[in-house]
């Protein structure tokens, strides 16, 4: 096929959106990354590619990794390599890519065997200096370990040390068991524990409870999950909208405070999204309700996910914005991924209400162009609406949200 054939008001939404990138900046030249750099391209013209059949679809994808692959060459990938996550998220994209019969790229078990040493040994780094970081640190790198380490014994014992390694650094007392991350500490010029997705202890967690379920580690992995839930449930407060809260769970929580003081009140804000919140803990909840079979989680997922989804107006949820990280698409994005894994009705009503608001803010958003948007990458800029819009079009099970924990 050599032309798009696009027809539906939504298709033609998603062809006018790639026309708008095509006219912004790309992404700087050496940001190689998934999450605000060139990768990230190529997974969004990728799906381009497989919703439309178009040509020129293709070639952004191929020319795009080709440029990736070009800067990995020995001769000039010794400063990428320090690059978070580039290694793994490279092999992961690529992964996604066979799995969803897109394209079938190999770069060989050799390459990846050498990416599993390198990966390895950043991520010992990364927990030594208590960096747990999913987007930039340990935890995004113990996700890709986990892909591969079935039927590799060397990368399960890769996983075994650096697990130790991690318990090493582990805060517990009474209320269980949860780790620092330095990157957002020195980031945000704080001791907090991050209870998120992208920094923190939701991350992490999700990514062992993973782990686990793929029949890695799991005598060592139970245990340390399960004290990691309980400090979560230690944190539960109810809702008090008269004050104006509305959220169970913080965002973060400075241990050496009481539960109640206000500074760790005030952490209960009302922001949803990918990245933190509520929705977080509830996806959380009921994975560790399954993998570690306790359904009092579940319950309390379920409770706290039915809360969620009546969030809707601003205050009550944070969306100002439509982008992926913490916009209204993260929600219908969120909410999609939820009903499939637990199909509560009122997750599916509220994909619909946050799909419809995402379409109802790309009007504008198209019209401001640069200005709509702070980056071109996929997390905060267009590539990555554009990235949920394809799939809202598809309608089909995909493989990419597996790369946002998802």
């Amino acid at each position: 096929m050599t032309t798009d054939t696009l027809v539906s008001p939504q298709a033609a939404t998603i062809a006018q959106g790639l026309r708008i990138l095509a006219q912004m900046a790309p992404p700087a030249v050496a940001d190689l990354s998934l999450f605000t750099g060139k990768l990230g391209h190529v997974l969004l013209y990728a799906y381009a590619y497989k919703h439309s059949g178009a040509d020129a679809h293709w070639q952004r994808l191929t020319e795009t990794l080709d440029d990736v692959l070009a800067q990995l060459q020995p001769s000039s990938s010794a400063r990428l390599l320090t690059q978070p996550g580039l290694l793994p998220n490279l092999a992961m994209v690529l992964q996604v890519l066979r799995t969803d019969d897109i394209a079938d790229i190999e770069l060989g078990e050799e390459t990846l065997t050498q990416f599993d040493e390198v990966v390895g040994k950043q991520a010992l780094a990364y927990i030594r200096g208590r960096n747990i970081d999913f987007l930039y640190g340990a935890t995004g790198a113990l996700h890709y370990l986990g892909t591969r380490a079935a039927g590799r014994p060397v990368v399960e014992a890769t996983l075994r040390d650096l697990l130790a390694a991690l318990l090493e650094t582990r805060v517990e007392d009474e209320r269980g068991i949860r780790f620092f991350n330095a990157h957002i500490n020195h980031l945000n010029g704080n001791t907090d524990i991050n209870l998120g997705l992208a920094h923190g202890h939701c991350g992490l967690l999700l990514v062992l409870l993973q782990l686990h379920e793929a029949g890695l580690l799991q005598d060592e992995i139970a245990p340390l999950a399960g004290r990691m839930v309980d400090y979560l449930l230690s944190l539960e407060l109810p809702p008090e909208p008269e004050k104006g809260r509305v959220s169970f769970f913080p965002a973060r929580h400075e241990d050496g405070r009481p539960l109640h003081d206000p500074l760790n009140r005030q952490a209960y804000n009302n922001r949803m999204g990918w990245c933190y919140g509520d929705l977080n803990v509830v996806q959380v909840l009921h994975q560790a309700a399954r993998m570690l079979g306790r359904p009092e989680l579940d319950a309390l997922a379920c409770r706290v996910g039915a809360h969620t989804c009546t969030r809707r107006a601003e205050f009550d949820s944070g969306i100002d914005s439509a982008h992926l990280c913490h916009g209204s698409a993260s929600l219908a994005l969120y909410y999609r991924q939820l009903y499939a894994a637990q199909p509560l009705p009122c997750y599916r009503e509220a994909h619909a209400y946050w799909k419809q608001e995402t379409l109802d803010r790309l009007p504008a958003a198209y019209e401001q162009g640069d200005e709509a948007f702070q980056a071109s990458g996929l997390l905060m800029g267009l590539p990555g609406l554009l990235l949920w819009l394809i799939t809202e079009e598809l309608g089909e099970p995909v493989a990419w949200p597996q790369l946002f924990l998802l």
